[in-house]
């Protein structure tokens, strides 16, 4: 129990040695106060034995009555008394100014304390396991500073008892200087004062010791308390931000049902718009359709009217054939010109009559002018009506482009509420519904490659068409030319007869008339053409702008591709260095157990040389006694370091357990979230089938990202399991401590190793927490990557959109002839439906059967062998619309060659304008500009023959002027021939200017539809080149996808195998360290029994807590002297402070006068003990209860040796 020598001075001292349970040492809270002692019930009554030096007094006072002593003697000790008086007045005035000081520093305390407490109470409501740590610091080292202000209280007693003592002496001096006056001191009365003082000066010097001492406390103790509220604040200011977070997480999440809700109604609300948007273009579509109907209709009217024309064109050969032979009687007529004199009167009455025919003729071109005016109002009202058509166009693109933001809105506020796994779940979903689109896609382009080429067909038909009604006209036109030109040659050769002439030129001039009538309705034909031409035109510009979409989408896929591709090899290398991960944590487990091993085989030899020593060990019990104290003293500093070390990764494991929970609870409200997001998709599904299929690969990517963070929190899980390993391990150390007495420089080595390990373990603890800062800043980039994807398919969405507005359009605009290869698409619409559905619900059984993932992906593969041969079947049956429509090119050369033979001279035109279009095939545009500028010249024509109506109608005026004039002149024939001549040489020139500029319309007009039909030609060889080179690089995709899809999968199966194995070897690793920790136990249950006699765990027991206190001493010491930098610039600061209170010179001296002293006064073993005690422990022993003394290293002699840093 307690060294011989500190026995020997207490038998000294006191006389005989106290029992075993005189004292029960009192257990305080705080961990860093001294042990104080106080007497147990059993010895509190018990009279105490006299002590020596009372013993000793009482001898000196009677050996000393038999001498006699001398008068100046007592004088001298007076004197010596009075001197001593004075020092003890000047000393209880430095005690008072000490007391003071110690009362300031108090109140710096108590400043300093407040807001510490303040802190703590805002603190409360959001504490967490860092900050309870420091609250537990604070509460420590305010008990500390409770307990050295309860100490100074008591030493303020002592004081006050002092002061006491010392009045009582000065009384006592007075009536023994007035007794000594009267008559002289005894020796014993002299000795007894000297003793006092001697006694009052020891115990002034124990209470500056232990001032000194509590200062040192004092000092040390703010420090402590300025480093915790620094630390307090600093934990108090995140927890504000925390809150801050938390509470605008909380109004972000509102915000964001607010949003979700809002954007709910907008989605039903753009669904009831996209209803009423199809019902508006079902209707446009009938309407449409009438008006073809109505087209068709106008196109069989003007077949009926050329057949018309052909009819009245055979009419005109039977009149020519009767004008021959009517020719053939030009001699009798001749014979009949010398009767013409007689025919005077007649010619009168033809004038009449010619003037009345005139009039009519003036009547019937003001009637054509009416009519051209109708016409010319007829085609404004088509162009107001175009004009509508295109704004009403306009409004349902802005009514698009409205509804195509807002479901960017909705799809933006979706991916603002979805969280990052279920981003990166449907991303690789939507990669194969791309695929599938890609797919479905390419079929589509297909069948608009077949109607596109049937429209070809149909319009190269329509326009030869058109080129053989035209050729006949003019053919008509000529034919009817030369008949007038010989008609009028016959006028020429009967001048003689103009009577009979006069009624063949009123036939003429009817004839002439209806030809016109003809011409202008024809041109009213090519007008109704030229629109037909036109709107062909639009077409054609719509379906460029559809194909600059599909490139544009094929090259945003490619961008996407490409993407994917980086994110792919970034994904791979990441599970490349969770691998390495793996393979590192696995040799640290591997190397634990083998230390584990180890220590094992070392406690089970120790505890065969505990056995076969302790046989031998039974004679030297109490010289081990002193090595056994001291070994637990530096056990329970270990064991202490190590319940130090235990707590703190306690706390770190809490704060581990909180920011799980934390995820949890944000997982929870993720799935909440997810539920609300399933609700909406489900919404959109209705809408566009595509999403449906990305949802079924984003789920994928969710459970990737599940086996991920399930890898991750494994990992956590095996780390905290270490953890667990490393307690325990602790604790086996702990119970080692215990079994082994003498080796403890060994224990000391393991225990540094120990720190050593939980540093390592610490390290790996930061590295775990930057993997999970670097998971998370991957999931947000992914998130980011997800968010950038879904712009991209709502985009693709939108051009699907427009691509499917304008496919439905041009479809209603198609013939009968495509109504079968309609019903052809729409069977295999509804065949790739129905694929879709059964993907869905096998995507559907994929996530309800995680066990049967590897049939269903062998299902989706015989599923993309079954699309590939639709595919090849579809290119099949391309292949066969291409034979025909080569058969088609076949016959439409057989019949060019057949036109060539006809007119060969077109042929050559045609072919040199091919060549230059074929040159000028970049400069489309320009061409278009030149059509408008022809369509313009057309125009400025139609204005330019309106003119030269209505210069005939002036030359009809002139003629009735004319007529007039005959009439004056009628009575001379021969003046009536020459103006008749005159008359008709005028007519012939108006006819062949009229001729002149009939040809030159015709000439311009084959020109421009020639160019335009070749321009036509050109434009719908090149789309069709354009859709084969698509076809071909949508099919290369394709094979690539389904090559990446299957190296996928051979990458994935080894991962299985050998995550099936790391749990198998974790679970082992499990029963091995279970079994470990049943042994561990075992033993120390062992030594336990083997230690356990019961007078012995008494005086354990006591010793413990005798101990435990000095242990946490060293402890703080230890930590001091690593911390003396620091304290030193502290010491530095309240030197500063005692130098402005103007008493640290006096503080200095007397610290000097009383470090002398005790050094002299003490023995060897007292100097010994006390240097010892003073150098491991930085704070004296606490003192006895009935004691006076303060400290000391015995219970009585004292070691004033001040205890400063």
């Amino acid at each position: 129990m307690f060294s011989k020598a500190k026995i020997k001075r207490f038998n000294e001292e006191v006389g005989c040695a106290p029992p075993p349970t005189a004292y029960n040492p009192k257990d305080k809270d705080s961990a860093r106060i001294a042990v104080t002692l106080e007497k147990s019930e059993r010895w509190k009554n018990v009279q105490q034995p006299p002590k020596a030096r009372a013993l000793t007094r009482s001898q000196s006072s009677r050996g000393v009555r038999g001498s006699t002593t001398g008068e100046q003697q007592t004088h001298r000790e007076a004197g010596e008394l009075r001197d001593r008086i004075q020092e003890l007045t000047v000393e209880r005035d430095h005690m008072k100014t000490l007391i003071s000081q110690l009362e300031a520093h108090e109140q710096l305390d108590r400043v300093f304390t407040s807001p510490g407490r303040d802190n703590k109470k805002q603190s409360t409501p959001c504490t967490s396991p860092s900050q309870q740590g420091g609250e537990l610091e604070v509460t420590i080292l305010q008990e500390q500073l409770d307990s050295t202000m309860k100490e100074l209280t008591h030493a303020q007693q002592t004081i006050s008892t002092l002061t006491d003592e010392r009045s009582g002496l000065q009384l006592q001096l007075k009536q023994l200087e007035e007794s000594g006056e009267s008559s002289s001191l005894s020796e014993e009365a002299v000795v007894s004062l000297k003793e006092e003082l001697s006694h009052l000066t020891q115990l002034r010097d124990n209470l500056e010791a232990s001032l000194y001492s509590k200062e040192d406390l004092i000092a040390e103790l703010q420090l402590q308390l300025d480093e915790v509220v620094a630390e307090a604040t600093s934990a108090y200011f995140k927890a504000q931000q925390e809150e801050s977070r938390l509470h605008s997480l909380q109004q972000k999440l509102q915000e964001s049902l607010r949003e979700r809700n809002e954007a709910e109604g907008r989605v039903r609300s753009l669904v009831v718009r996209y209803e009423g948007m199809m019902k508006e273009q079902e209707q446009q579509k009938c309407q449409y359709n009438e008006v073809i109907a109505k087209k068709d209709i106008e196109i069989k009217l003007l077949n009926a009217s050329l057949g018309n024309l052909n009819s009245r064109i055979m009419e005109y050969e039977t009149t020519l054939s009767s004008l021959e032979d009517e020719v053939g009687r030009v001699p009798v007529l001749e014979a009949t010109v010398s009767e013409l004199s007689l025919a005077a009167k007649e010619r009168e009455l033809t004038d009449t009559i010619h003037q009345e025919e005139l009039n009519s003729r003036y009547h019937e071109v003001s009637h054509l002018e009416e009519m051209i005016r109708e016409l010319e109002t007829n085609l404004a009202a088509a162009k107001a009506e175009k004009a509508d058509l295109t704004t009403k166009l306009q409004t349902a693109v802005a009514e698009k482009t409205t509804v195509t933001t807002k479901l960017e809105e909705a799809t933006t506020e979706r991916q603002q509420l979805a969280d990052t796994l279920d981003h990166e779940r449907k991303r690789m979903k939507g990669l194969e519904t791309e695929v599938k689109e890609k797919e479905v896609v390419q079929q589509f382009l297909e069948k608009e490659m077949c109607a596109r080429e049937a429209e070809l067909g149909e319009s190269s038909r329509k326009l030869r068409e058109v080129e053989s009604q035209l050729e006949t006209t003019r053919g008509v036109a000529l034919d009817l030319q030369q008949e007038a030109e010989a008609q009028l040659n016959q006028v020429l050769t009967l001048k003689a007869t103009l009577s009979a002439k006069e009624y063949e030129i009123d036939a003429k001039s009817e004839l002439i008339s209806t030809l016109q009538e003809e011409m202008n309705y024809k041109h009213n034909e090519t007008t109704v053409l030229q629109e037909k031409y036109e709107n062909q035109m639009s077409t054609t510009e719509q379906v460029e702008e559809m194909l600059t979409c599909k490139e544009e989408q094929m090259l945003s896929l490619l961008d996407e591709l490409e993407n994917i591709r980086g994110k792919l090899r970034n994904r791979e290398d990441h599970l490349c260095n969770l691998q390495e991960r793996v393979t590192d944590l696995e040799t640290t487990n591997r190397q634990l157990e083998e230390k584990i091993v180890e220590l094992m085989a070392e406690i089970s030899d120790r505890e065969a040389q505990h056995i076969s020593r302790t046989s031998c060990l039974e004679s030297e019990v109490e010289e081990l006694g002193v090595k056994y104290s001291e070994a637990l003293l530096d056990q329970e500093a270990t064991r202490r370091v190590l319940d130090h070390t235990t707590q703190q990764l306690e706390q770190e494991r809490l704060v581990k357990d909180g920011t799980e929970e934390e995820l949890q609870t944000i997982k929870q409200q993720h799935q909440a979230l997810e539920t609300n997001m399933r609700d909406l998709v489900q919404k959109y599904t209705s809408l566009e089938d595509a999403l449906a299929c990305e949802e079924a690969e984003n789920r994928d990517l969710e459970e990737r990202l599940e086996r991920e963070v399930s890898g991750a929190k494994e990992e956590a899980a095996t780390a905290q399991r270490e953890v667990d390993a490393i307690t325990t391990t602790n604790n086996g150390f702990s119970t080692q401590i215990t079994q082994l007495k003498i080796d403890m420089r060994k224990k000391c080595d393991a225990v540094e190793e120990m720190q050593q390990c939980i540093e390592s373990l610490r390290e790996e603890r930061q590295h775990l927490t930057n993997l999970r800062d670097n998971l998370e800043v991957t999931v947000e980039a992914r998130d980011d990557t997800i968010a950038q994807m879904q712009l991209g398919s709502a985009n693709t969405q939108r051009e699907a959109e427009e691509e499917r507005v304008v496919l439905r359009s041009r479809l209603s605009d198609l013939d009968n002839h495509l109504k079968e290869t309609q019903q052809q698409v729409d069977a295999k619409t509804t065949k790739i439906r129905e694929l879709e559905d059964k993907v869905a619900s096998l995507e559907e059984e994929n996530l309800k059967q995680s066990k049967c993932y590897e049939q269903q992906l062998e299902e989706k593969t015989e599923m993309t062998t079954q699309l590939t041969t639709q595919l090849e079947d579809f290119t099949r049956q391309y292949d066969g619309y291409k034979d025909q429509l080569k058969n088609l090119e076949t016959s439409l050369v057989d019949k060019t060659t057949e036109f060539d033979t006809h007119k060969i001279e077109m042929a050559a035109s045609l072919e040199t304008t091919s060549t230059k279009l074929k040159q000028e095939v970049e400069d489309v545009k320009k061409s278009r500009d030149l059509l408008n500028d022809t369509l313009t010249n057309t125009q400025h024509q139609l204005t330019t023959l309106q003119q030269e109506l209505e210069e005939k109608n002036t030359t009809l005026k002139k003629q009735q002027k004319q007529v007039d004039e005959l009439h004056r002149r009628g009575k001379d024939l021969t003046k009536g021939k020459d103006l008749a001549n005159k008359t008709i040489t005028q007519l012939q020139e108006n006819l062949n200017t009229t001729r002149a500029k009939l040809t030159r319309l015709e000439e311009c007009m084959s020109e421009e539809v020639s160019a335009e039909v070749c321009q036509l030609t050109q434009e719908w060889n090149q789309e069709q080149q354009q859709l084969i080179t698509n076809n071909t690089q949508l099919k290369e995709e394709l094979n690539s996808w389904k090559s990446k899809f299957l190296h996928l999968e051979k990458i994935i199966e080894p991962f299985r195998e050998q995550l099936d194995a790391y749990e198998v070897e974790k679970t082992s690793l499990m029963e091995r360290s279970s079994a470990a920790k049943h042994e561990v136990d075992k033993l120390s249950q062992q030594y336990a029994q083997l230690l356990g006699h019961q007078n012995h765990k008494q005086k354990i027991h006591h010793v413990l807590k005798l101990k435990k206190e000095n242990g946490q001493l060293k402890e703080e010491v230890y930590k001091l002297r690593q911390e003396g930098e620091k304290q030193r610039k502290t010491v530095r600061r309240l030197e500063d402070k005692m130098r402005l209170c103007g008493s640290t010179a006096k503080l200095h001296n007397t610290t000097l006068t009383t470090t002398t002293t005790p050094h002299s006064l003490g023995d060897k073993e007292n100097s010994s003990t006390s240097f010892l005690s003073a150098s491991s422990l930085s704070l004296p022993p606490p003192p006895l209860p009935h004691s006076p003394v303060m400290t000391s290293s015995t219970p009585l002699r004292t070691s004033n040796k001040p205890h400063r840093l």
